[in-house]
């Protein structure tokens, strides 16, 4: 009885949403449609603000080039509409606005409470665009100061002699710091959201129920920024059938995906179980 209720709830919250949800897609395939026919010039919002932070970062001097990006030709490097970070915005605002915008609803049924709660469901949705343009500014920037200096480290070590080019460090550097900044991005918007209540318990649970419970809240902050972050990256290229036109590459791009998630997952659970185990017996 009770999970037929539950499951009446569900359906009535994301039927009372459904407006809201297709104003998010809408915006979502709105970027997208926009970014793939976008040149440089078209990108001057996101890429004038991005090479002014690398400067700053990096100390590199950058030079506009009409319809290519910012160049310094003396490094001979390019930050190009590729690197603009568009997509890790889409992502972003993705993973912060359908997961949370339910939990807007205000108490009470009256229209003057529908109409607030409303407004306040769309003027989340223009929040979540300026703080996913914000932070695509400065997980970007980060993102291509690790680019610059990186495979020069690790290139006078040898490890680029390999299988790890600097083709593949370049987009393993990429998926980790997107994913990484993805992840603790979700997990503050989660934290602010959740209730009081479901952050303590008043029972010390036994070590096993430790495990599990610790499991659990991982999964609960893990699984939904990695279902956005693959939806978006591989669902596209799926639907265009870029697998079908070029196997080999698109399987490597699959992999570097995994790798660089993994790279972020595995210590998050590696602490979480560690922390589980330790946290045996009353406190």
């Amino acid at each position: 009885m009770h999970t037929l209720s539950a499951l009446s709830h569900r359906k009535k919250t994301l039927v009372r949403n459904l407006p809201f949800y297709l104003a998010g897609a809408m915006v979502v395939f709105g970027i997208k449609s926009f970014y793939s026919h976008a040149g440089a010039c078209d990108l001057l919002w996101i890429l004038a603000p991005t090479t002014r932070l690398v400067t700053l970062l990096s100390g590199i001097p950058f030079a506009y080039v009409p319809g290519a990006g910012y160049a310094n030709h003396g490094l001979r490097i390019l930050i190009a509409p590729s690197c603009s970070g568009v997509r890790f915005l889409t992502i972003l605002f993705a993973a912060l606005f359908f997961p949370f915008v339910h939990r807007l609803e205000m108490a009470g049924r009256s229209r003057l409470s529908s109409i607030r709660t409303t407004g306040t469901k769309y003027g989340y949705l223009t929040a979540c665009l300026l703080f996913a343009y914000v932070c695509t500014l400065l997980t970007n920037s980060l993102r291509i100061v690790l680019s610059l200096f990186l495979p020069r480290y690790l290139g006078r070590t040898g490890l680029l002699d390999g299988a790890l080019t600097p083709d593949r460090l370049h987009s393993l550097t990429g998926v980790f710091c997107y994913f990484l900044s993805l992840l603790l991005l979700y997990r503050l918007a989660d934290t602010a959201f959740r209730k009081r209540t479901d952050i303590r318990s008043s029972t010390s649970p036994t070590v096993p129920r430790q495990s599990k419970k610790a499991l659990a809240q991982l999964a609960r902050a893990c699984l939904p920024p990695l279902f956005w972050y693959f939806l978006l990256t591989l669902g596209i290229p799926l639907l265009g059938q870029a697998y079908v036109r070029d196997p080999r590459t698109f399987g490597e791009y699959v992999l570097l995906l995994v790798t660089g998630c993994s790279l972020v997952l595995l210590p998050c659970l590696m602490v979480t179980f560690a922390g589980s185990v330790f946290r045996k017996g009353p406190r």
